[in-house]
């Protein structure tokens, strides 16, 4: 998953990262967990991947945190919900989708973060349906 926070007052401060769920160690778990309203870590997971707000902002003070070590949460930005993008591929969608169905959560908050993935797979899919056509477009059999 790749996270890209555009300040609105300095798009010029625009920062990427990419984040993989699995490759974080059990100390900053717990912290996410302890900001992020006691929930579990994969509750926070699936919620970050089905990009509910909350999750996100967590997930940007942790990642800026790579940068900024001594960076406190009282100091973390407040964005605008559209400061930050959230990309993923296919498969990470699939696997979203697989853990927002095991997630701990209400019915509803399941129900619709799910159904905002299996959305964004659709468009995913789509798109990389359409590169791989526009890759092969072109192409000439060999021998021919």
């Amino acid at each position: 998953m790749r996270l890209t926070y555009t300040p609105e007052d300095n798009p010029a401060d625009s920062r990427s990262w990419d984040w993989d769920p699995r490759r974080i160690r059990q100390s900053e778990a717990t912290i996410i967990e302890r900001h992020y309203g006691g929930k579990p870590y994969e509750q926070f997971v699936a919620e970050a991947q089905g990009q509910v707000q909350g999750a996100l902002r967590v997930l940007l003070w942790r990642l800026m945190c790579r940068d900024h070590p001594l960076l406190a949460w009282k100091d973390a930005p407040d964005p605008y919900v559209d400061e930050i993008k959230v990309e993923h591929s296919a498969a990470e969608l699939r696997e979203a989708i697989a853990n927002l169905e095991r997630a701990p959560m209400s019915p509803e908050d399941k129900e619709l973060a799910v159904s905002v993935a299996r959305a964004q797979l659709a468009d995913v899919e789509e798109r990389e349906s359409r590169e791989a056509d526009a890759g092969t477009a072109g192409e000439v059999e060999p021998g021919k």
